[in-house]
């Protein structure tokens, strides 16, 4: 009994590898989802693997965006009429950043999750496990992100499309669609990553939700403090600097 129960386990595993692709999206979508379930322990290393092979997708699809973002601007340069820069390259330009911030992501990642572990267990001892516990976490919370992001590029290509309809089109007034799109999607984003983030803490670190939500905010709040006294600080010389111009001293 135990042999065959050894023997299914080994199917699994090898459909789970030979999923490809489609796979690795799917686990970007139930991690997303049911971040209840994102209890396997990664190190490090692990963790980068399991980001970057949910890449594929997100990466192809992004990259057919910039493509067809850079057919369209050549095609707003041929309309009669047409002044200023194109919105295609303004889109394209705008899917490039995007995916060269999807690719160096786990670097800065990396030194959030050290932030993290640092005011979350070295200073404050409100979770227990390891930094790759924390990073895992971290990690498994940028699924929602590379998912949303997946779909933005569907939404935003066609609409482009639809925006010139084969009109000179000035890019200034154009754009502000897309603005208000990745506004809408930057907070549901935001929103979302935290959410998973901190329920991904808990399982991570076998703590409950209330531990993991103190110790996602305690570093945010510190951070935030901290950039509000900095301001303050400067307004205040700014301040006195003013003063003694306006004094000529």
């Amino acid at each position: 009994m135990k042999e065959n129960v050894q023997h299914l386990n080994t199917l699994i595993k090898k459909k789970d590898d030979s999923m490809g692709i489609m796979g690795n999206f799917r686990e970007v979508i139930r991690a997303s989802i049911h971040p209840n379930g994102n209890t396997k322990k990664m190190g490090i290393g692990d963790a980068l693997r399991y980001y970057y092979t949910a890449l594929p997708m997100p990466i192809a699809l992004f990259a057919l965006a910039i493509i067809i973002s850079i057919i369209i601007s050549l095609a707003e340069f041929l309309q009669p009429g047409f002044a200023g820069m194109p919105i295609g390259f303004s889109v394209a330009i705008l899917f490039a950043t995007v995916l060269v911030g999807i690719l160096f992501s786990p670097i800065y990642l990396l030194l959030g999750a050290l932030i993290l572990h640092f005011f979350s267990k070295i200073l404050f001892n409100i979770i227990k496990g390891p930094l790759e516990r924390t990073y895992a976490a971290v990690i498994y919370g940028t699924m929602p992100a590379l998912m949303l992001l997946f779909l933005l590029s569907l939404i935003l290509v066609p609409l482009e499309m639809l925006m010139l309809n084969g009109q000179p089109v000035n890019a200034n007034a154009n754009f502000v669609p897309f603005i208000i799109i990745l506004a809408g999607v930057a907070g549901i984003i935001g929103i979302w990553n935290a959410v998973v983030t901190i329920i991904s803490l808990s399982k991570q670190h076998k703590v409950s939700g209330k531990r993991a939500l103190l110790a996602y905010l305690l570093p945010t709040l510190i951070f935030a403090a901290i950039v509000f006294a900095f301001a303050l600080v400067d307004f205040a010389i700014l301040g006195t600097l003013a003063a003694f111009a306006r004094f000529g001293i």
